[in-house]
């Protein structure tokens, strides 16, 4: 998936997450924040020379991160990097997230096709009622 469909992702999740916790604002703020960063980290294996969606798109980093790091900033990465992973098992590539396991997730999305467009854009709608109903709600 694209940069940008990989952070609205991510940031979908931690919105998701704190209006279902219920969380104080400033929390929610980091763990956006951070679900921002980590929604992105994974594909920084691109500019580290390693294979893409290798060593970067394993699962147990982020799940790592999420029991050993209990700040919501760094929660908020560890989400935002489960979102990337995630999101790119729907894609047509794919990708093992449970290596050592020889289980490859694929689905159907070519990265920048119509699809990601129209899966992405009404999960952004969705983000945008998150953050915009709460505020109404006041």
């Amino acid at each position: 998936m694209l940069k940008k469909s990989h952070t609205a992702l991510g940031v979908l999740a931690a919105v998701s997450l704190t209006g279902a916790t219920a969380v104080p604002w400033e929390q929610a703020a980091m763990l956006a924040a951070g679900a921002v960063v980590g929604s992105v980290l994974p594909d920084f294996d691109l500019r580290l020379g390693i294979p893409h969606r290798s060593v970067t798109h394993w699962l147990i980093w982020p799940a790592l991160l999420w029991i050993f790091a209990p700040s919501p900033i760094l929660q908020g990465l560890a989400l935002g990097w489960i979102a990337h992973i995630l999101a790119d098992c729907l894609t047509v590539d794919g990708l093992r997230p449970l290596w050592p396991l020889p289980i490859r997730l694929a689905g159907p999305i070519r990265t920048g096709g119509a699809l990601e467009t129209f899966t992405v854009l009404p999960l952004c709608g969705l983000l945008a009622y998150n953050i915009v109903y709460p505020v109404i709600r006041l």
